[in-house]
């Protein structure tokens, strides 16, 4: 209920366990279906757990839908060959199968989130940042970008804490896979939904503002041309190669030390360019998250954070000279 008063129909968009499987909580179904109760939505499952008991739960709860779920990570051909032999093919019509057995591995390699071996990997692996830009061939073989796979609230119920995040590209630094904008503890349902609505409003950016710090995501890497730019993710290139509009928007960016305020004013003071093409130009860049969204974010939340602390402070003064106000009286 602390998720639907803070956020309204997004509280159905979650997932009930993160960095385990779901079969560890031996309420799980019953926890759907409380879940399903109070937001009307029926949550996604994946499991690598093929036990028939546990299949049958999730498929009879399923079969209420249409929903394409459960998924079922299959981790051998034996545990294949005994979910085809338990489970008829309409009752498998609306599951999904992810074959992850040996023999398959080669299609779907693992993330190095987290793991000490595969992390010393990174320094090894060449990505597409490193490569020539003339180099067409893509041989690279860039790690796989994230284990994490959702965007939102991290809550554990155990430790009572929250934290919002975004999954990013897996790096020494960010070792899991994802970021972390703000984090919280609480106590109760009502301090949780405090939490969650105290967070929203001081680190959801939704727009930019004037003082907003104006430089490229940490993992991307900017390139200058003579026409534009071209940005370079591990395993993504995006061109942008319109003329002065590009050249002076990547000259400026790239200096790493503006505010949106000072792009923009610079940006509309030249004559090719103009205002409106400015705007267009930088709110883009903030809509496509080409943007530090951690510098932004960190930016906003100490902004809003001070102006708390101003109107405490204003708040206290009305209180003390309304007081004196009243003893001279």
């Amino acid at each position: 209920t602390g998720l639907a008063g803070a956020l309204g129909w997004p509280a159905g968009h979650g997932m009930l366990y993160w960095s385990t499987e779901p079969n560890d909580n031996p309420h799980y179904v019953a926890l759907l279906e409380l879940w399903e109760r109070c937001t009307g939505a029926m949550l996604c499952t994946t499991t690598a757990r093929a036990g028939e008991e546990w299949i049958r739960a999730l498929i009879d709860y399923y079969s209420k839908g249409p929903a394409p779920w459960p998924q079922i990570s299959v981790l051998s051909r034996n545990i294949m060959r005994r979910l085809h032999r338990t489970f008829t093919p309409m009752e498998l019509r609306d599951t999904t199968l992810a074959m992850q057995q040996k023999d398959a591995e080669v299609f779907r390699s693992k993330v190095p989130s987290g793991r000490e071996k595969m992390l010393a990997r990174l320094a090894e692996v060449k990505d597409l940042r490193d490569m020539d830009l003339g180099d067409t061939t893509n041989a690279f073989e860039a790690a796989q970008v994230s284990v994490a796979c959702v965007s939102g609230f991290l809550i554990n119920m155990v430790k009572r804490t929250v934290k919002l995040i975004s999954p990013c590209y897996t790096t020494m630094q960010y070792r899991h896979g994802y970021r972390v904008f703000d984090e919280a503890s609480f106590d109760g349902p009502a301090g949780f939904e405090m939490a969650l609505k105290r967070m929203i409003t001081r680190s959801m950016v939704i727009q930019p503002y004037p003082e907003m710090p104006v430089r490229w995501r940490d993992d991307l890497k900017a390139v200058l041309q003579s026409d534009g730019f071209i940005l370079l993710s591990p395993t993504t290139r995006r061109d942008f190669r319109q003329g002065e509009l590009h050249v002076r928007t990547a000259e400026l960016i790239s200096r790493g030390d503006m505010t949106y305020e000072e792009v923009f004013d610079a940006l509309s003071e030249n004559a090719e360019v103009g205002p409106f093409a400015a705007m267009s130009m930088i709110d883009s860049l903030f809509r496509k998250g080409y943007l530090c969204e951690l510098a932004i974010t960190r930016d906003y939340r100490a902004r809003r954070e001070a102006e708390d602390v101003s109107l405490r402070e204003s708040g206290a003064m009305v209180h003390r000279a309304e007081g004196q106000g009243l003893t001279a009286a």
